[in-house]
């Protein structure tokens, strides 16, 4: 059974959820900050950590201006994260990032926040606020689901 916001659908058990959620405060064509939850697999034997300094690392190399601005240790439900904030340039301008890294078993979700210029520490707050809200769903999550 796979679950999204608008309904489940049933997907055969070797198939494995690599979408990526997009979420944004832009209000019409205007800019805001986007918010994006993305999947990924640890690679065989990997530790979490490692796995996030490999992530982080393939990021600065491909980002034009890359700058670290804050990489830290942290904890999303009860389970090891690391958050990385950076700023880099793109074609339209300076991105401002936070991206938080977490995993439960070999499956990692990495929480992105994007920005156009500068995020500011009020909203960096709100974002780790968010992030800090979330909850690995559990197997019994998905059995009360199926049998709604």
């Amino acid at each position: 059974m796979f679950v999204i916001n608008e309904g489940t659908i049933q997907l055969p058990s070797t198939w494995k959820d690599e979408s990526i959620n997009v979420l944004t405060t832009a209000q019409g064509n205007g800019t805001g900050l986007s918010f994006t939850i993305s999947r990924d697999t640890l690679p065989w034997g990997m530790a979490f950590d490692s796995f996030a300094k490999k992530e982080i690392a393939a990021i600065a190399s491909s980002l034009k201006d890359y700058q670290q601005l804050a990489l830290e240790p942290m904890q999303v439900d009860e389970r090891d994260a690391m958050l990385s904030e950076f700023s880099w340039s793109s074609a339209q301008g300076p991105i401002h990032q936070c991206m938080v890294l977490t995993a439960r078993e070999q499956r990692a979700l990495i929480f992105t926040a994007s920005m156009p210029g500068l995020i500011s520490q009020e909203q960096k707050q709100q974002i780790l606020g968010l992030v800090a809200t979330f909850q690995f769903r559990t197997d019994e999550d998905a059995t009360e689901a199926t049998a709604s």
